[in-house]
């Protein structure tokens, strides 16, 4: 064979490899912001790229341990004391090469390139490297059960495209608990290898707020507005007024005060709203008939601090919607 990789670039293509892999299973996992769907096609094939993703860079990163200990751990055990020397890249014997070129009717190099053909296009699968990591590393104390976990889930996936929702919302529940936390002690303690090269500092950060917009209950947009904001305001509350306030499309609806509070500074929270038609079919054919209208809210703000939110946030902050006097707004014939 023409190409012969080495110890040291089979190494980097597993870093490099399982790098890629935990960018691609993180930037998922923000976009859908921990949040998985069964029923939703692309939002279920996210969740499940998630769970491939760290499956495979979790396979690349104990694979490297392999290689750095020994190359002939990626592979088979071998048969012959020929594949022995093929793979740990020592010089034939002498006395090796006169018995091939003996006994062969062949060429000696043509069989030496099948050989090598046939024995580095499979290395050993997920399972067997963790049996042979677990021998090797007896005196360091690693739990794999979470690696263990992710494989029979991507198994799973990747086999029978099972729906299992429990199973998804367990490990993506426990992506900055256990999943990262796991793959960078591994990094750390087996691989002994600095865990910063393989995680993208910027999505790690994106993570850190993430989990405390799930705490919050809010989404991703409005938990790092909420931190802007209430930076600033502490810093200069002028400064906030002039800086913030809520979009121009929502200025010409109705506005109503309500008794939910500003996370930022305590001041009561308005709202900014528009109505909306309810539809009664029962007894009819037809498509229906308008019933009644009810406010629609669309964004709720703070006169003082400016903080404001809107779209699937304003049921955080207003659970059971918007009491307002309807008479302020309809005469009594619209009744």
């Amino acid at each position: 064979m023409n190409y012969k990789p080495d110890n040291i670039e089979i190494e980097k293509n597993f870093r490099e490899a399982s790098k890629a892999y935990l960018h691609i299973a993180l930037t998922l996992y923000i976009k859908l912001e921990a949040k998985i769907s069964i029923y939703n096609r692309e939002k279920f094939g996210d969740t499940a790229n998630i769970i491939c993703s760290l499956n495979r860079a979790i396979e690349h990163l104990m694979k490297l341990k392999l290689v750095k200990t020994s190359r002939s751990l990626l592979y088979k055990f071998p048969q012959t004391f020929t594949e022995y020397c093929l793979i740990n890249q020592i010089q034939f014997p002498k006395e090796l090469i006169d018995y091939h070129k003996k006994i062969k009717n062949k060429d000696l190099q043509l069989q030496r390139d099948n050989l090598e053909k046939s024995i580095f296009s499979i290395t050993i699968d997920f399972k067997e490297a963790i049996k042979r990591i677990e021998r090797e590393i007896s005196g360091i104390n690693y739990n794999f059960e979470f690696f263990k976990d992710i494989h029979i889930l991507r198994n799973s996936l990747e086999h029978h495209w099972n729906r299992n929702e429990e199973f998804l919302k367990k490990i993506i529940g426990i992506m900055s608990s256990k999943a990262i936390p796991s793959i960078k002690e591994f990094i750390l303690a087996v691989l002994n290898e600095d865990p910063s090269y393989f995680f993208n500092k910027k999505l790690l950060e994106e993570i850190d707020i993430l989990d405390r917009a799930i705490m919050n209950q809010h989404s991703l947009t409005l938990q790092k507005r909420f931190e802007e904001i209430e930076s600033l305001y502490k810093k200069d509350p002028e400064s906030c007024r002039e800086k913030y306030f809520y979009p121009i499309k929502y200025r010409k609806l109705n506005e109503e005060e309500t008794n939910s509070k500003c996370p930022i500074c305590e001041k009561t929270f308005f709202a900014l709203f528009d109505w909306e038609a309810d539809y009664d079919v029962e007894g009819t054919s037809e498509e229906g008939y308008v019933s009644g209208i009810y406010p629609d809210v669309k964004c709720l703000h703070c006169k003082n601090c400016h903080f404001y939110l809107e779209d699937s946030d304003v049921d955080i902050y207003l659970p059971n919607g918007l009491d307002v006097n309807y008479g302020e707004y309809f005469s009594d014939d619209y009744y």
